[in-house]
């Protein structure tokens, strides 16, 4: 594709705006692409181009291409001269390398030597490296290409076989990087192979045994924390218990002494009504006894009121006869 044309909207302009991939694209089609965190993904390659910072716009701080550019003098060199004139260049090359990937970690620029290399070093061991063009392998761990990872040859000298390993870069060489002095200043570090892989062996099992001495120290200690506390729940239950026991007994013994009580207070009432009622029978006693004489003095009296009665008619039939007579 013509590098006058956007890679998103494949229409030609006058001037665009390179990616970091080096494909272009119009400032309209950037500004679309502009995601959340300032970043823009390529639609061609889908390389993020990273954010310039905070508060700066990507559109504004990405640099621009013209037909009339660098590279662009009337159309006498073709699209890959120009993008070449804005490439980026490996930052461990001393001469101007143009770079050919980028470092997914640590964003280093790096030429093809330094790609299949940077994975491997002392202060990168395990970065991943992509390449810019579409579609290459990604190297990780021992700079081999992730199709070339059961490999054992040297991804610098391709036909050798890795023969040597350096503890201090903590990387694998083959013979003729150490004929080309490549750990000069450190040889008593490196190691062939076999004796890499014994020394690498004993520092794991040290390893493995102290992980294992400090987990079970840890796991000792844990489970000395876990039984006192299982002591401690056990202790707090019993007194809990103990304490709820005790509050049922004195809760008891306070229902009954009041139950005592009202026993005594139900005696004490019960007796006084029986000797009410004891004193109300002693004089119904009394009263039967006197009723026989009660009643012959009520008869008594009944005749002398019938007496009382006939003397004032007696008296008035004795007026009555002698009246007639």
């Amino acid at each position: 594709m013509s590098a006058t044309k956007c890679v998103s909207c494949r229409e030609a302009f006058p001037q665009l705006k390179v990616l970091s991939c080096l494909h272009t694209a119009c400032s309209s089609c950037v500004s679309r692409l502009v995601q959340l965190d300032n970043t823009v993904k390529c639609p061609s390659c889908k390389t993020t181009t990273p954010s310039p910072g905070p508060g700066k716009p990507l559109a504004a701080s990405l640099p621009s291409i013209s037909c009339n550019g660098p590279g662009f003098n009337e159309g006498e060199q073709d699209d890959d001269d120009a993008l070449a004139s804005l490439a980026s260049h490996c930052d461990y090359c001393l001469d101007d390398v143009v770079a050919t990937a980028t470092c997914l970690n640590c964003s280093a620029e790096l030429c093809p030597s330094h790609a299949a290399a940077h994975p491997t070093g002392r202060n990168t061991l395990g970065h991943r490296v992509e390449s810019r063009n579409a579609g290459a392998a990604i190297w990780g761990t021992g700079g081999r290409t992730v199709e070339q990872s059961q490999s054992s040859k040297c991804p610098l000298h391709t036909t050798e076989d890795l023969t040597h390993y350096c503890q201090k870069c903590m990387d694998f060489s083959c013979a003729v990087c150490l004929e080309q002095m490549a750990h000069a200043d450190h040889t008593s570090n490196v190691l062939l192979l076999k004796e890499a892989v014994e020394v690498t062996r004993k520092e794991i099992a040290e390893v493995c045994s102290s992980a294992r001495e400090s987990c079970h120290g840890k796991l000792t200690k844990k489970l000395e924390a876990l039984t006192q506390s299982q002591e401690d729940i056990r202790r707090q239950c019993m007194e809990t218990s103990h304490g709820i026991s005790a509050a049922i007994r004195e809760k008891i013994d306070i229902l009954k002494k009041r139950e005592n009580q009202l026993l005594a207070d139900v005696d004490t009432i019960c007796g006084k009504k029986l000797e009410t009622l004891e004193a109300d029978a002693a004089k119904l006693s009394e009263v039967l006894e006197l009723l026989p004489n009660l009643a012959s003095m009520a008869e008594v009296a009944a005749g002398d009121c019938d007496v009382l009665r006939l003397g004032p008619w007696l008296l008035q039939k004795e007026a009555d006869i002698g009246v007639q007579s």
